[in-house]
């Protein structure tokens, strides 16, 4: 799957869930309110220190699926082989 069509992807199941007001949506209006502008950039740097290795880890997921998939595939073709 190429970038341009994670993105899209990435949106569409994150929106409900970014959208959707909870505890921590609550508690980011309390300590910004606290703490002024700082607090939101705070906020969004914790945020993209977690979620960043998350996409990065799901995007490479399926490629070394594939690849250990394929590499055992063909080691099973070429066992098939030296039988026959």
């Amino acid at each position: 799957m190429n970038p341009a069509e994670f993105a899209p992807e990435v949106v569409l199941v994150s929106a409900p869930g970014v959208l959707s007001p909870g505890p921590l949506f609550f508690a980011n209006i309390i300590y910004g309110s606290k703490m002024g502008i700082t607090a939101g950039i705070k906020i969004a740097y914790g945020h993209t220190m977690v979620e960043l290795p998350l996409i990065i880890i799901l995007e490479l997921m399926p490629q070394k699926v594939r690849l250990i998939t394929n590499l055992r595939t063909q080691d099973l073709a070429t066992r098939k082989a030296q039988f026959y």
